[in-house]
This record gives structure tokens, C-alpha cells and sequence, in this order.
């Protein structure tokens, strides 16, 4: 009878570790991993790691219970098989190209989907957002872009000026 309550208590927190770290985490990837060798999941762990992220096996109805408390209910209908679950509170594309990186040569790892800014998507959205340049591209893109056009102005404004200095020049030639 004890030996069931300290499991009862053990599995409790884990819901409750579980639970904190769901809620600090502002993107949640569903992935199947049946067949994945544990030294290939220490490394998934440690890249995730590197950008902030980290990533949990965890029974599925220790995850339904932790999920469902979290605030990420859409993401339990996803739970089958042996699951771990991608936390990452930073960059989603970046947790999403990790994980995808992870599952190219690896059929028994599968991406099933994950949960951003509230939206349940798929297998083949996460894809996609794996697709998307990086953060840092992303933003040196649009400085450049708003930048392109102040750049023209400043090089309409120097030749202007120039084409003046020029003139001004010719005509102290001629006069002296």
C-alpha cells in the first residue's frame, strides 16, 4: 500500500515538473521516437539545448494530465506511441530545425506536430516553419529592405551635390 502512494507521489510531481516546464515553454513539438538509440537522443538534447530549448520522454498519460493542465489540451490528441515532447521558449524555427534535422535518416523518430501561439500544426507545418530562414536572417532582410530606399535618397542627394561642385568648379575654370 506505501509502495502505490510513493508512486502516486512520484508520478505527481513529474506531472508538476512537467506542468512548470510546459508553461515556460512557449512552443511544445509532439515527436514519436520508438526505436531511437539513447546516445542519438543525448545528442538531440544537446542541440536543443545550445538554442534554448530542451527535450522530455515522457509516459503519455504522465504527458495527457501535464498537457491538459498546461494549457496545451490541443496537443493530447497527438499521444500515441512512445513520445517525447521538444520544449523551447526562444526560437520555434530553430527547435524546428532541429528536430527535423534529427529525424532526416531516422524513420523511427516522427515529428507528429506541435503547438505556436496556441495553433495545433502539423507534421508538415513544422516543416515548413523548418523551411524558414533563421531569425537573424529574417530581421537583416527587413533592415535592408528599410534601408534600401533611405540609401537612395542619400545617393540622389550626393550626386545633386556633386553634379553642383562639379559645375561650380568649370565655371572658376573659366574665369580665370
Amino acid at each position: 500500500m506505501e509502495k502505490k502512494k510513493k508512486v502516486s507521489d512520484t508520478k505527481g510531481r513529474m506531472v508538476k515538473a512537467l506542468v512548470e516546464e510546459a508553461k515556460a515553454a512557449e512552443y511544445i513539438f509532439d515527436t514519436e521516437l520508438g526505436g531511437v538509440r539513447a546516445n542519438d537522443l543525448i545528442t538531440l538534447r544537446r542541440q536543443l539545448n545550445d538554442i534554448g530549448g530542451e527535450f522530455v520522454v515522457v509516459k503519455n498519460s504522465l504527458a495527457k494530465r501535464a498537457l491538459e493542465e498546461s494549457d496545451y489540451t490541443p496537443l493530447v490528441e497527438l499521444l500515441k506511441g512512445t513520445i517525447g515532447l521538444g520544449l523551447c521558449s526562444s526560437d520555434a524555427v530553430a527547435c524546428s530545425k532541429v528536430l527535423t534535422a534529427f529525424a532526416k535518416g531516422r524513420e523511427a523518430f516522427v515529428i507528429k506536430g506541435a503547438m505556436l501561439d496556441g495553433q495545433l500544426i502539423g507534421h508538415d507545418d513544422v516543416k515548413v516553419l523548418a523551411a524558414l530562414p533563421s531569425r537573424e536572417v529574417l530581421l537583416t532582410r527587413i533592415v535592408s529592405t528599410m534601408q534600401a530606399p533611405i540609401r537612395g535618397l542619400a545617393y540622389v542627394l550626393n550626386e545633386n551635390i556633386r553634379k553642383l561642385a562639379y559645375i561650380l568648379n568649370e565655371i572658376t575654370k573659366h574665369r580665370s
